[in-house]
């Protein structure tokens, strides 16, 4: 009897061993490290560019949380031009950044032919 459950309990430790390894993998995938903040970054110029934008990145700054148990943030500011439907799509696809994007600031003007973006924002980076 004691052998049977200690089988039941090792097979079910795997189990949720195998399950849990999955949840880890793509839990690691959204967490934002140093490591992956380079990528990251192309990856955003990359969507900009395929949507036709000129993109540039004016600065990359880590700042840490005064805050005891809060992550240091990563804030990018960049900007963008192009027309306005490629423009508010490159902002909304920033917005679905499997990260958590906040914005911090976003401004749209109006230049000559085409609109001009600047945003600003803030990722949580946990190293």
């Amino acid at each position: 009897d004691h052998s049977a459950k200690t089988t039941i309990l090792i097979q079910s430790i795997r189990t949720v061993q195998k399950s849990a390894g999955e949840d880890l993998k793509s839990f690691e995938s959204f967490v934002l490290t140093s490591d992956k903040l380079v990528p990251l970054i192309e990856s955003i110029e990359e969507i900009g560019q395929a949507l036709g934008l000129e993109i540039n990145i004016l600065s990359v700054g880590e700042t840490t949380s005064k805050k005891l148990g809060e992550p240091k943030t990563v804030r990018i500011v960049m900007e963008a031009e192009g027309s306005w439907a490629e423009t508010l799509s490159f902002l909304r696809a920033i917005e679905s950044l499997p990260n958590k994007v906040m914005i911090e600031e976003s401004s749209f003007s109006k230049r000559e032919t085409s609109w001009h973006l600047k945003v600003a924002l803030s990722l949580y980076s946990f190293d």
